[in-house]
């Protein structure tokens, strides 16, 4: 049995993800 993974979950989520390596990458560049 596969949990029903919500399409809103999976933006939020791939959002949040890209927003973490974003920062990570601006405090690199400085």
């Amino acid at each position: 049995a596969g949990r029903v993974v919500d399409l809103g979950d999976i933006m939020c989520q791939s959002i949040y993800n890209l927003k973490q390596e974003g920062l990570e990458i601006s405090l690199l560049l400085r």
